[in-house]
C-alpha cells in the first residue's frame, strides 16, 4: 500500500497548476491518507485492502487526467499568446508603413504646381440624319424580319420626307411588312395607297398582285380575282402578271 502514496504525492507536485484543481487534489489526498492510516490501525481483511487499492488507483488515474488536461490548456494558451504577438507585430509594421505613405503623400501634394486650365474642346454638332439614312435603317429592320419596327420607320420616313424618289418604296415595304405579319387588311390599305399615289411606280405590279392575294386571304375572293385580272392585263409582260395567271388558274379562272 505504501507504494501508492509516494506516487500520488509525485503527481500532485508535477501536474497541478490550477488553484482549484490543487484544492480538489488536496482533498482527495487527505481522504486517501486517512484511509491508509485506518488500515494501519485496524486489522482488516485482504479483500478490504484490495478494494481500497483499486479505489486509490482510480483516484490516481483521475488526478493524472486532470493534470494532462491542465497541461493541454496551458499549451493552447501559450500558442494563442504567440499568435497574438505575431499579429501585433504585423499590425505595428503596417501602421509604420502607412505612416510613411501618408508623409510621402503630403510632400507630393506640397510639391504640386497648379496646372493652367485648358480650354474646353468644342463639340462637333451631331451629323444631320438624311432621308437615305432613315430609309436604310428601316430597310435593315425589314430584311431582318423586324416588321413592326420596319413599319414604324417607313411611316416616320414618309412623315419627315414626304416627297422623295423612295416614297413609293416606303409605302410598298409598309404594305409588305403588314403582309408578312398576316395583317392583310392593313396591307390592302397600303397597297391601295401606293397604287393611287404612284400608279407608274416599279412596285405597282407587285402591289396589284399582293392586293389581290390579300383579298382572297380575308375571304373576298371575287374582288381578289378582279385584282389579279387587272395585274395580268395592266402589266402583261411582268413576272407578277405570270404569277397572277398561275393563281387564277389554280382558282379555276381561265385567262387568255
Amino acid at each position: 500500500m505504501k507504494k501508492f502514496f509516494p506516487a500520488v504525492i509525485l503527481l500532485f507536485f508535477i501536474g497541478c497548476t490550477s488553484s482549484k484543481d490543487i484544492d480538489r487534489i488536496y482533498i482527495k489526498l487527505n481522504d486517501l491518507e486517512s484511509q491508509i492510516l485506518e488500515i494501519k490501525r485496524n486489522s482488516v481483511k485482504q479483500k478490504d485492502i484490495q478494494d481500497l487499492s483499486k479505489s486509490i488507483e482510480k483516484e490516481v488515474q483521475k488526478i493524472s487526467k486532470t493534470n494532462a488536461d491542465i497541461a493541454t490548456k496551458m499549451n493552447e494558451f501559450s500558442l494563442q499568446v504567440e499568435s497574438l504577438k505575431e499579429r501585433l507585430k504585423d499590425t505595428n509594421d503596417r501602421l509604420s508603413n502607412l505612416s510613411q505613405q501618408i508623409s510621402q503623400t503630403q510632400k507630393d501634394l506640397q510639391g504640386l504646381k497648379v496646372q493652367p486650365s485648358q480650354a474646353p474642346v468644342p463639340q462637333q454638332p451631331p451629323a444631320q440624319t438624311t432621308d437615305l439614312d432613315v430609309f436604310e435603317e428601316s430597310m435593315n429592320d425589314f430584311m431582318k424580319g423586324r416588321y413592326t419596327l420596319s413599319i414604324s420607320g417607313f411611316e416616320q420616313y414618309l412623315k419627315d420626307f414626304p416627297s422623295t424618289e423612295k416614297s413609293d418604296d416606303a409605302l410598298f415595304y409598309i404594305a409588305e411588312s403588314y403582309y408578312n405579319l398576316k395583317n392583310y387588311k392593313k396591307a390592302i390599305e397600303s397597297y391601295e395607297e401606293l397604287l393611287k399615289k404612284f400608279p407608274k411606280s416599279e412596285k405597282a405590279p407587285e402591289a396589284r398582285l399582293k392586293k389581290g392575294l390579300c383579298l382572297i386571304e380575308i375571304g373576298e375572293k371575287t374582288q381578289g380575282i378582279v385584282e389579279l385580272q387587272y395585274c395580268v392585263f395592266d402589266y402583261p409582260s411582268t413576272e407578277e402578271a405570270q404569277r397572277a395567271k398561275e393563281k387564277l388558274k389554280a382558282l379555276g379562272i381561265a385567262v387568255n
